[in-house]
């Protein structure tokens, strides 16, 4: 059988190169979608003033002028992307894939968090009290007041008026002066 070019150009845009140029389309018209909507609502909330009345309110210097607009404008372009990767047939692939790598971030994350709470509660369990609020310490060259301790350490201030937090983990096993 003979595959003629107009046969061959006809099979190919009617398969996956027509998705393709369909969901590159899908992203463009999101994006410029998604750049318009961010202006109009800054333009919009700026008109509202809402950034001073949160100001007052709130006592805060975020812009939720910005916060507000970014938010609709990522949002948009979360959208054409599911749409595009829908158009494509890949969309339940790549949100395992994302999802996969943000549960791994996420098992990083606890993981080294753990690592540096862990020895800092053992420590606290083992030296138990050896401060307490208001004694006077050194600590090689940190001296100062204890102004709190917790179970993962102790805050002390200094002669500067400086709060340091040092950790129990740190302090096992050093020298310290008690006055």
């Amino acid at each position: 059988m003979v595959v003629t070019p107009i046969k061959w150009l006809n099979n190919l845009f009617s398969g996956w190169v027509a998705r393709i140029v369909v969901g590159v389309l899908i992203l463009l018209i999101g994006f410029i979608l998604g750049k318009l909507v961010e202006k109009l609502s800054r333009r919009l909330l700026r008109e509202v003033d809402l950034d001073s009345a949160a100001t007052k309110v709130l006592h805060t210097k975020v812009s939720f002028e910005a916060v507000i607009s970014r938010t609709l404008t990522y949002l948009i372009y979360l959208l054409s992307v599911i749409t595009a990767l829908n158009q494509l047939g890949i969309t339940r692939t790549v949100l395992y894939a994302v999802s996969a790598i943000i549960a791994i971030v996420l098992l990083l994350a606890i993981l080294l968090e753990i690592r540096d709470f862990v020895p800092n509660v053992f420590a606290g369990i083992l030296g138990k009290k050896n401060f307490k609020a208001g004694d006077v310490i050194a600590l090689g060259d940190i001296k100062g007041r204890v102004f709190k301790t917790n179970l993962t350490g102790i805050f002390i201030e200094t002669h500067d008026s400086d709060m340091l937090y040092i950790p129990n983990s740190f302090i096992k096993g050093k020298i310290v002066k008690k006055s």
